[in-house]
């Protein structure tokens, strides 16, 4: 019998993915690994495979496409389901995302299983093992104008992460929080099932302010444990990408804006979030000419 259900998506980075798994197997019991390879085109799918094939607490299955976080993670739950069916906990946990703490698991768990409104639980967030302000793993649902303001390149204002805002304390260090962050969380299984799981429309934004509006529908609340720590080691210092990567990613975020507003916002700033889009556009081609004829 396994308690617990954690999907652990992978992309391109088997090496980051078994460092993780391994870790999770070693500070927690009564847990089943579900790792999915969201379609690399290099060779994770077979490394994984191979690094795990001897494991009962471990499977590695393909997406045959990368339609992001959602569909990756949905495409876990649904194994974790199909192998496990007496598992009424799901955990997501991304590659870069360290438990720091033995029984972790165990504590999210006894939160849900004592407080009927919350479906969702997860640690305080460390960044890089420090603590950083406005970086603690929880959010504030986006109004409109949030939407199209942080999605402009240039934007310098704060973003969804909580500054001065006065956190609903239960006891034993429960907080309400209108989203937790993507990288590390726990959620009961009967409320993922009563919204029909996440929701497939976006690629890799937005998609925890969705979850929450969705579990706030049905009288659901999120929470974290001010007291149980991650540490998601988020590397900031990535490679310098070409235009053409920038610009797919900003496609990319674009579209998950728009969809957003479209679906849950009544389709409000929809022109503003276009305008930024085409402000963000300019402003990359612009940059990457300037530095082309700088180095030329």
């Amino acid at each position: 019998m396994k308690e617990y259900g954690v999907v652990v998506l992978n992309y391109m980075n088997f090496a980051l993915t078994e460092k993780c798994v391994d870790n999770i197997l070693q500070k927690e019991t009564d847990v089943f690994v579900v790792i999915v390879d969201n379609a690399s085109p290099n060779e994770s799918y077979d490394e994984l495979r191979q690094h795990y094939k001897n494991s009962k607490d471990v499977l590695t299955i393909r997406n045959e496409a990368n339609n992001g976080y959602s569909a990756g993670n949905n495409c876990g739950f649904r194994k974790i389901k199909e192998v496990h069916p007496e598992i009424d906990y799901y955990c997501v946990l991304n590659p870069d995302a360290e438990i720091t703490e033995n029984n972790t698991f165990k504590a999210l768990k006894r939160v849900l299983e004592t407080h009927e409104d919350i479906a969702v639980c997860a640690p305080t967030m460390l960044l890089n093992h420090k603590y950083i302000p406005c970086e603690t793993g929880y959010g504030v649902l986006p109004k409109v104008k949030d939407i199209y303001k942080r999605h402009f390149l240039l934007y310098r204002g704060n973003d969804n992460r909580i500054k001065d805002f006065a956190l609903d304390v239960l006891d034993d260090n429960i907080a309400y929080v209108d989203f937790v962050i993507g990288a590390c969380f726990m959620i009961k299984r009967v409320a993922l099932e009563s919204i029909g799981y996440m929701d497939e429309g976006t690629f890799m934004y937005n998609e925890e302010a969705i979850l929450s509006i969705h579990l706030t529908k049905i009288g659901y609340k999120e929470a974290v444990l001010l007291d149980l720590l991650y540490s998601h080691n988020h590397q900031r210092s990535a490679p310098r990408r070409d235009v053409h990567a920038k610009l797919h990613a900003e496609k990319r975020g674009y579209i998950s804006r728009k969809y957003l507003c479209e679906n849950y916002y009544d389709g409000q700033g929809l022109l503003r979030l276009k305008i930024a889009h085409m402000l963000n556009v300019f402003y990359l081609v612009l940059a990457a000419t300037y530095h082309k004829f700088k180095h030329d």
